[in-house]
């Protein structure tokens, strides 16, 4: 039998890991002293693949690390290729914009296409960034929780439609979501969109978690592959780092929009501007 880097220890506890590292920030000295088990971060203790870190080897042996003229022929096979085979979603070459990773994709959303004081709309329980980046960037939150459900939680196209108000601009979409687990099936994804699409509401799809599904039965349905008109309502935004744990290689992490030709182009010019590179 091969040997499977799952079946490898790595010890990171003096590795500047956050997650093994940073606990001391949050916990008490007697929790501290009992040792935990850092559970709380999507960090796991596994090598990357070894593709992975043949290519790094060989980007560190060229030695020279200057300014890269965009994403190679490679690179967009590679992300376009993979949407295609494993959620039959064709994305146009034209439509991938290499950036940061989702985090700085969401917030540069914000800014792109809501102004300071109106409100964005999201679904809690849901990821802290969603709360937190909003509020950093001066606007403020539309809440439409989900609703528990035994022991799950479940989307209400009443509360999620009587949410958005008359200044509310974006929906930041986790799909799946983060953390109840909620693989959103083709006809509440609709809905969503449908609803979005009513009032104005751009749709920004965070699909980061999209290859990590345990059950069987349930399958990612890309948002924007929904069809035109819901393409041309959304950004979706994604990366390897959840998939492949990569989450310290910042600049390896893509998002792609998938906006109507205006918003491509107010997104671009945003980009461009925070990432303090001429505008294209």
């Amino acid at each position: 039998m091969n040997d499977s880097v799952f079946d490898e220890i790595v010890d990171r506890r003096t590795a500047n890991s956050m997650k093994w590292a940073g606990g001391n920030q949050w916990l008490t000295p007697d929790e501290v002293a009992a040792d935990p088990l850092p559970m709380w971060v999507a960090d796991m203790d596994f090598k990357a693949p070894q593709a992975v870190r043949d290519a790094l080897r060989e980007a560190v042996d060229y030695g020279i690390f200057g300014y890269p003229n965009g994403p190679t022929k490679g690179y967009l096979d590679a992300v376009t290729g993979w949407q295609a085979r494993r959620f039959g979603w064709e994305v146009p070459r034209e439509w991938v914009l290499v950036t940061a990773g989702v985090i700085t994709t969401l917030k540069t959303v914000v800014q792109a296409f809501s102004a300071p004081g109106d409100s964005v709309l999201i679904q809690p329980p849901v990821y802290a960034h969603f709360h937190d980046d909003v509020r950093l960037n001066g606007r403020h939150l539309a809440y439409a929780p989900l609703v528990r459900d035994g022991d799950g939680y479940r989307f209400d196209a009443k509360v999620f439609e009587a949410a958005i108000r008359p200044d509310t601009k974006v929906f930041i979409l986790s799909h799946p979501h983060n953390p109840t687990g909620n693989v959103w099936p083709e006809d509440e994804l609709r809905t969503m969109g449908e609803i979005c699409a009513r009032h104005g509401v751009l749709v920004v799809a965070d699909e980061i978690h999209q290859d990590l599904l345990i059950n069987p039965e349930k399958r990612h349905i890309p948002f924007a592959s929904l069809g035109p008109e819901f393409a041309r309502n959304s950004i979706t935004c994604t990366a390897p780092s959840k998939t492949f744990n990569l989450p310290g290689m910042v600049a390896g992490e893509a998002a792609y929009t998938t906006a109507n030709r205006g918003w491509r182009s107010c997104w671009r010019t945003c980009v461009a501007t925070i990432a303090g590179s001429p505008t294209p």
